[in-house]
């Protein structure tokens, strides 16, 4: 993975996770991840910021196998009993802290950390058993909407080398929200927000997502902490000039969260 190595650009991938649960339910958003891998130009390598991993320096895992962390509780067997066991690339693990360096971010390769059910979980559905390596790599923990951006910006060399930005978090996020009785149906303000963040992408209006806490409808409710929205600015921040997007999945799960998914190419 190595600055000289240029071949057509990768497209920028956001997707919202949803519940660990997603590899086994039956709703629209597995249905499109399943799908969604063959729609994609074959990468060389994926490089995937989660929204469960914060850190105050950026970091990159870097090993070659790398541990499926099942950083959750209190669900089935069968959950725990998943392996995530594409191979990781200390090669893009490296190239990814060089350019996070060259932007004046501090990041470094771990070395021992594995990937997150946040990267695992939609990977294992979107490009099952297909053997390209997966890096993730951090939020910067305490890092505001700009910051992200910036991050996303400094990565964006790394498409034109075969890899794929795919950015993992969720469009809506509230948990206290959850419609855990199965009543059906979304709710008012979370749908409010969604059309908002979905307009503000469609435009390619990075700063007015910048400060969605301001300007979008229902921010806090829809984000109560801003982890899981954080990966959208990183998403924005690599597609750089070409930064309108365009949905590509678009349902809610348990109510109140949004399963949107985004392309930019």
């Amino acid at each position: 993975m190595t600055a000289n190595a240029q071949t057509a650009e990768m497209p920028v991938i956001f997707v919202s996770h949803g519940s660990p649960m997603l590899p086994f339910e039956d709703i629209p958003a597995r249905k499109f991840m399943l799908g969604l891998g063959a729609k994609l130009p074959r990468p060389k390598a994926i490089l995937c910021i989660s929204a469960h991993w914060e850190s105050p320096t950026v970091r990159a895992t870097g090993a070659e196998k790398l541990e499926t962390i099942h950083d959750f509780f209190g669900f089935p067997k069968a959950l725990y009993e998943l392996e995530f066991d594409a191979p990781g690339s200390p090669e893009l693990a490296t190239r990814a802290v060089g350019l996070l360096k060259d932007a004046g971010i501090a990041a470094e390769v771990d070395a021992g950390r594995g990937r997150d059910h946040g990267c695992w979980n939609p990977l294992m559905l979107i490009y099952p058993q297909s053997g390209i390596p997966v890096v993730q790599l951090s939020l910067i923990d305490g890092g505001d909407a700009e910051a992200h951006l910036k991050l996303g910006e400094a990565l964006a060399p790394l498409r034109r080398e075969g890899v794929l930005i795919f950015c993992s978090g969720g469009a809506v996020h509230n948990l206290r929200w959850l419609d855990r009785e199965g009543r059906g149906g979304t709710i008012d303000w979370a749908e409010a927000f969604d059309r908002w963040v979905d307009a503000k992408i469609a435009a390619g209006d990075a700063q007015a997502l910048a400060h969605y806490r301001d300007q979008a409808p229902n921010a806090a409710l829809a984000h109560p902490s801003e982890e899981h929205f954080l990966p959208l600015l990183v998403a924005m921040g690599a597609a750089k000039d070409n930064a309108k997007g365009r949905r590509i999945h678009e349902s809610f799960n348990l109510g109140s969260l949004s399963m949107a998914a985004y392309e930019w190419r």
